[in-house]
Order: C-alpha cells, then sequence, then structure tokens
C-alpha cells in the first residue's frame, strides 16, 4: 500500500471515529437517520462502532425506515456539521434528497460492507420481521459467488484488478465449495501462483481478510448492477 494510501485511510479511520463519538448519544432513530444519508461503504464504518444491542436497535429503525421529513433532515445534519468542523461533507452521499427511502435497501447496502459477524448478529436480530428476507435479497456475499455461472467466472470476475491482487487473501479460511469456484476456473499456472500466495501469507488477521473481499465484492457488485454479469438467486 502507498504512503499516500496509508495516510487517506488513517485519516477516514479518524474521522469516522470522530462522526461515531458526535452522533454515539443521539437516539437509535436519529442515528438511523443519519447514516442513510451516507456513502453507503463508509456507513456501516460506523455502526460497527456501536455496542451490540444498540447497534441492532439501529439497524433495526434502519431496516423499518420509509418516510422521512426533509427539512428535519437538513436541521439535523447542519447541527452535527458544525460538531465536527464541516468533516461530515465528505461521507454525505451526494445524491438529490429523497422523500422516501427504502430502508431494506438501505440496511443491506450497509451490511454489504460489514464484517461477517455483525452482518449475522445483525440479520438474526432482525429474523422475525417482515424486512429481512428483502434484506438478504438484496445482499450479495462472498458465498453468493457461487451462484455466478462458470462463463462469467472466466470472462469477467477472474479478470477484475481486485480478485487479480487480493484474491489470495480473500480465500484464506474461505469455504472450500467457495474457493473452488475461482480455482477451477483458471488456468493450472495462475492457479498454482494463487495457492502459492496463499500458503506463504501464513496466518492473516481477519480484519485484512475482510478488506481483501470488499474490494472483490465491490467490483462484482458493479459488474451485477452494469447487467454485464447475472445472479442466479434460488
Amino acid at each position: 500500500m502507498s504512503h499516500s494510501k496509508k495516510q487517506h485511510n488513517m485519516f477516514d479511520s479518524a474521522m469516522d471515529d470522530e462522526i461515531y463519538v458526535t452522533i454515539s448519544l443521539e437516539t437509535p432513530q436519529t442515528i438511523a437517520l443519519i447514516l442513510t444519508h451516507m456513502i453507503p461503504d463508509r456507513a456501516p464504518n460506523i455502526l460497527i462502532q456501536f455496542p451490540k444491542e444498540k447497534r441492532n436497535t439501529i439497524a433495526q429503525r434502519i431496516a423499518t425506515m420509509e418516510g422521512v421529513n426533509q427539512n428535519t433532515v437538513n436541521i439535523l445534519l447542519s447541527k452535527i456539521q458544525i460538531s465536527l468542523q464541516g468533516c461530515l461533507n465528505k461521507v454525505i452521499s451526494s445524491r438529490r434528497p429523497q422523500k422516501s427511502i427504502d430502508g431494506s435497501s438501505a440496511l443491506a447496502k450497509m451490511l454489504a460492507h460489514t464484517g461477517d459477524d455483525a452482518t449475522e448478529d445483525i440479520l438474526k436480530s432482525l429474523e422475525n420481521t417482515d424486512q429481512v428476507s428483502k434484506i438478504r435479497d438484496a445482499m450479495f456475499t462472498f458465498e453468493d459467488i457461487m451462484l455466478i455461472d462458470d462463463t462469467n467466472i472466466q470472462k469477467y470476475i477472474l479478470k477484475l484488478p481486485s480478485v487479480q491482487d487480493n484474491l489470495a487473501t480473500a480465500i484464506k479460511g474461505l469455504d472450500e465449495e467457495v474457493k473452488d469456484k475461482f480455482l477451477r476456473n483458471m488456468p493450472d499456472r495462475i492457479k498454482n501462483r494463487v495457492e502459492k500466495e496463499r500458503q506463504s501469507l501464513g496466518k492473516v488477521r481477519a480484519s485484512v481478510v475482510r478488506e481483501a473481499r470488499k474490494l472483490i465484492l465491490d467490483e462484482i457488485r458493479v459488474l451485477i448492477e452494469s447487467g454485464q454479469v447475472q445472479v442466479e438467486k434460488s
């Protein structure tokens, strides 16, 4: 990782911590409202910092969110913006404000960038709600790569820069069936290189593996959303 990228990541992390401290005393409903207006891959960094019980409550508020009073949202964000000395602008979505929010879809996008344990914990807390099946359907996880046919794996997925740079790390501790989905579609030369690299890595922190998988999933989602790759949901 380059020096400038390390600095950028350190800045992002510090900003996330500052936002968390600033909003942590707000009600779960207020926090949910703020998070739904943030960039999807930044909101999870803040959501996962909350203690388990409050985090699950916030997730429930997001999942059931529908209509919003935009004037209330603007006042709320302005108040927090002052506390954060303007840095909230860097993580608030630039999309045109919406009078309604699809809470299930918003939460699914956040969970797509959240660690496996936190994601499963949040989904379990929603198990008896009407939203959980919709959220699960809207999510695309690393295991869902099994739902992409081999032709698309070879034609698109294996050519992604994130896959070429991070696959050896991403498949550490991965279910054998999912790992084989990648490896069996590779030429032997590349497969052997990836396996050798994976073994040489030794023990890797879970956070590093999650980040490698996130980078790959981000690029796969772009292909899915553009229609280049289809997912056969069961």
